[in-house]
């Protein structure tokens, strides 16, 4: 069961990075220092990431070792984890140039390949998560009133029919069912960080 909700999780991961690749491809008349950037804000307001881009930096790069002077900046980085501080900033790859591949990739270590991928990972796993823990909340407000009256408001079923597609539960002629609703209930919940980053 865990597998399919990491499935889930990793293909939104996915998506996020090919449309930032896919970004950085189409943009023109920029140069490639602006077309590799960074958005990040403090790791205490993580419900309100991305809701409001003006309190959030985007800050752009050149290389890796522009990256690693954030995370230092952030306090995110391998010794400050083995000493315990366990904060996950809010660090987003929003767009990746197009020099980074062939140009860059041999210049990284493969320790250092490791690190920025787990920690470019880290965050958008539990931003995966907070929005699953947002929709798992929604849903249990509908679940309890399908409960109570047997019915919902159309708005919140034709939300609870698309979270069903989604995650891929059976629901027979469009008809919402406590049975339907328990499972959806079960399926709707987040993968462990270290889970999703193991795989």
């Amino acid at each position: 069961m865990h597998l399919r909700y990491l499935n889930t999780l990793l293909s939104i991961l996915l998506m996020i990075l090919i449309s930032a690749c896919m970004n950085s491809q189409t943009s023109s008349g920029q140069s490639d220092t602006h077309k590799r950037s960074l958005i990040y804000s403090d790791p205490e307001n993580y419900l309100e990431v991305m809701d409001k881009i003006d309190k959030h930096s985007k800050v752009a790069f050149r290389d890796y070792n522009d990256i690693f002077a954030l995370f230092e900046k952030l306090n995110y980085t391998p010794e400050a984890w083995q000493s315990g501080v366990r904060e996950v900033p809010r660090v987003y790859l929003s767009e990746i140039g197009n020099k980074w591949g062939p140009e860059k990739s041999k210049e990284i270590s493969i320790e250092n390949k490791k690190r920025l991928f787990f920690r470019g990972l880290a965050p958008l796993v539990l931003r995966s998560n907070e929005l699953i823990m947002i929709d798992r909340s929604r849903l249990e407000k509908i679940r309890s009133s399908f409960n109570k009256n047997n019915s919902v408001g159309e708005k919140e079923k034709l939300w609870a029919l698309k979270l069903a597609k989604l995650y891929k539960v059976d629901i027979t002629d469009e008809q919402l069912t406590a049975s339907a609703l328990d499972e959806l209930w079960a399926r709707v919940d987040i993968v462990p960080v270290s889970l999703a980053l193991a795989q």
